[in-house]
């Protein structure tokens, strides 16, 4: 998206395509059928409701598109100038925007259509604000993983794994993707998690969520005394992987940066 006006030029891509085509209307079909398989028999499914209810999806995807735009163009009020930079002064970087940007963007506007919660919209927005800034970094088949990924977290699995990226060392080893051996473990050891507002179940059912996306890694737990684990009863620990470190990279946004929360107060977490 190597123009003067990005964000303009998108919010009137956005508007012209919704004038071209209705995606809900693809869905009037199947719905207007399996309407009628669930009605009670007494009850007659009409064409009228069966278009409230696209005009209904239509909105909503409208809307969220919307959303997607004004989160970008938010992202962009703190991050425009450094991307003008990089695209001025590094070929690859200009050709990134050119030829990676815009199906990026195309892909975060299709699952933004998807989503109910408006945070994890915010996330899209956060990401493509990131992307235009690492430019060729990491490449487009891991900004769309890290938009995959941070559609499925809710608001507080995504503060668990918030907390954990402030609790580790910054001694990063990028080639074995986790921490400095040994590291990892004294750092879990270290983190109240009840302080923050969650409980061993929480923990653990997070964690283990995270791990399966490849965000998360357990830690040797065998030399914990009854006295050192940071729950009672907690059987596993679990430390910080590249991805997990990335994505929190990726959807941090320039605001938030800016006025951190403060630690300890679990009333900031959210719970969608």
């Amino acid at each position: 998206m190597p123009i003067d006006d990005p964000i303009s030029a998108l919010q009137a891509a956005n508007a012209n395509d919704d004038r071209h085509r209705s995606p809900a209307l693809r869905l009037a079909k199947p719905f207007l059928t399996i309407a009628r398989l669930l009605a009670p028999p007494c009850i007659a499914v009409t064409l009228g409701g069966i278009h409230a209810a696209v005009e209904w999806l239509g909105g909503r995807e409208e809307e969220n598109r919307q959303f997607l735009v004004d989160a970008i163009a938010e992202e962009m009020k703190y991050c425009e100038s450094r991307i003008r930079q990089l695209i001025s002064t590094s070929e690859d970087h200009r050709r990134f925007m050119a030829d990676e940007m815009p199906g990026l963007v195309l892909d975060a506007l299709r699952r933004s259509e998807q989503t109910r919660s408006k945070e994890r919209i915010s996330r899209l927005g956060h990401i493509l604000g990131r992307a235009a800034e690492f430019g060729p970094r990491d490449g487009a088949d891991h900004v769309e993983e890290m938009m995959r990924v941070a559609l499925e977290l809710t608001g507080r699995e995504v503060a668990l794994l918030r907390e954990l990226f402030r609790a580790h060392p910054l001694k990063f080893s990028r080639q074995q993707q986790r921490y400095i051996r040994g590291s990892a473990a004294s750092v879990w050891l270290g983190i109240q998690w009840e302080q923050f507002g969650f409980s061993e179940q929480d923990v653990e059912s997070i964690c283990g969520k995270l791990q399966s996306f490849g965000l998360v890694g357990t830690v040797d737990v065998n030399r914990w005394g009854p006295q050192q684990a940071p729950l009672a009863g907690q059987r596993n620990g679990y430390e910080l992987l590249q991805k997990g470190k990335d994505l929190i990279e990726y959807i941090r946004s320039e605001a938030e940066a800016e006025s951190p929360p403060v630690a300890g107060n679990a009333s900031r977490l959210p719970t969608t």
